[in-house]
């Protein structure tokens, strides 16, 4: 059991030698709350990168890096987290989720299609949530605890259905540029490996 804080980073390292697998959670800063105007342009660039057939899909699972993966955003603690499960190669796959990342945002780049793709299951994340009445009165109560107003998720699903890929690239989706993974941006990093394995993660995550 590793520790490292250094910068206001906080490393932890988990070895455990009778799991095949890594698992591995990054957090980064981003002050991105439910009512902030880069709140659905952040959820929806999370929702494209990770979703099926996504480039998450194709450059992490699709080379046996890692079976699971997911990023998005987490209002509720002021940061975007992202994570890794069941992994072959964990250090490999973050730096290649890294390069993907920094590739879309260099480029100003998006698959309008995946993009719609994209749209519909976030969409849908916020539709489920009112599928029964005990659902729904507890989103409800949860929204006035967060002090958003009780119309927000409607409001929220019309800024799914407008938004256009241009809007990642505009001031009010400014945040969307700035949600790359660089290790110096860390706030925390929590990983379980092998003993093969720790060096090159170690030095990977910082």
């Amino acid at each position: 059991h590793y520790k490292r804080k250094e910068a206001g980073v906080q490393r932890i390292l988990k070895i455990v030698p009778t799991d095949e697998s890594s698992y591995l959670f990054l957090t980064y800063p981003i002050d991105v709350s439910f009512s902030h105007p880069d709140y659905i342009a952040v959820a929806l660039f999370a929702e494209y990168v990770g979703q099926l057939e996504g480039p998450f899909w194709k450059q992490i699972r699709g080379p046996g890096f890692a079976y699971s993966y997911s990023l998005f955003n987490s209002p509720a603690t002021g940061s975007i987290v992202f994570y890794l499960g069941r992994a072959t190669n964990a250090s490999k796959a973050y730096l290649v989720a890294k390069e993907t990342i920094d590739g879309i945002v260099k480029l100003s780049e998006l698959d309008n299609t995946q993009i719609e793709t994209a749209k519909g299951a976030l969409a849908y994340n916020f539709i489920e949530k009112y599928e029964t009445p005990s659902s729904s009165a507890h989103t409800n109560i949860t929204n006035l605890h967060r002090g958003l107003p009780l119309n927000h998720d409607t409001v929220v699903l019309t800024q799914i259905v407008n938004i256009t890929p241009l809007s990642f690239w505009t001031p009010a989706g400014s945040t969307t540029s700035r949600s790359s993974l660089p290790p110096q941006a860390l706030s925390y990093v929590a990983l379980t490996t092998r003993r093969m394995r720790f060096v090159e993660i170690w030095r990977v995550s910082g």
